[in-house]
């Protein structure tokens, strides 16, 4: 499997609040608990979930059906692509990667989607940059689409759809880079930027200053 790429397009929004952060790759009850209900959805089978998943995996499925992306059969109505692997080009050179969970692909759209399992909310596909930049990165793969379409799956939510064209590319990329160029900066002056909304997903998080820092203005 491919290693997760450093500016991963699941952390450009917590490196756009803070470009110093250091995210991690550590597993714990609640990536483990996400990552099996990711393959539960990539097999459409729940028969490794506990019980009080089952829930979540059944929400998820309905949830498909009611978009109009599968069948009451479980079945997907376009043909369908799980776990693909995504590159987000600027020119010739990869910026970055990333796995979408589910592509499918329909006559005249190209639709993705991103499962979430978490309780807390995110934002709506269309502020959400990692999706944008994902499917940014599926027009680039399926150069055959002009639109992507793309959607948030989460059990208990309801999200509306995300809309991305050929033409918002390069504003997609800019805005990558941008964040990509601010976080070497940073990292190269070892100065820090600390934001109340991203520094609890860094691994320095506890042994870092700038929280303590932020709290204490804040005070």
């Amino acid at each position: 499997m491919r290693s997760h790429h450093k500016f991963g397009p699941s952390s450009l929004k917590l490196r756009k609040l803070s470009p110093c952060i250091q995210t991690t790759d550590d597993q714990n009850e609640h990536t483990l608990r996400g990552t099996q209900l990711h393959e539960a959805m990539e097999s459409l089978s729940s028969a490794n979930l506990s019980e009080d998943d089952e829930w979540a995996f059944q929400d998820a499925l309905q949830q498909l059906q009611d978009h109009d992306l599968m069948n009451c059969k479980c079945e997907f109505l376009f043909p369908s692509f799980c776990e693909q692997q995504l590159e987000l080009y600027a020119g010739d050179n990869v910026l970055t990667y990333g796995t979408a969970d589910l592509i499918l692909q329909a006559e005249n759209e190209l639709y993705l989607v991103d499962y979430k399992f978490g309780k807390m909310r995110v934002d709506e596909p269309t502020e959400n940059l990692q999706l944008r930049a994902y499917a940014a990165a599926a027009l680039q793969k399926y150069k055959n689409y002009e639109v992507c379409k793309y959607i948030i799956i989460q059990p208990k939510q309801t999200y509306k759809w995300g809309h991305l064209d050929k033409a918002q590319i390069g504003t997609v990329v800019d805005e990558v880079k941008n964040i990509i160029n601010e976080c070497n900066i940073y990292e190269a002056s070892g100065k820090i930027r600390p934001n109340v909304d991203s520094c609890v997903f860094c691994k320095y998080f506890g042994t870092c200053s700038g929280p303590v820092d932020l709290l204490e203005n804040v005070i």
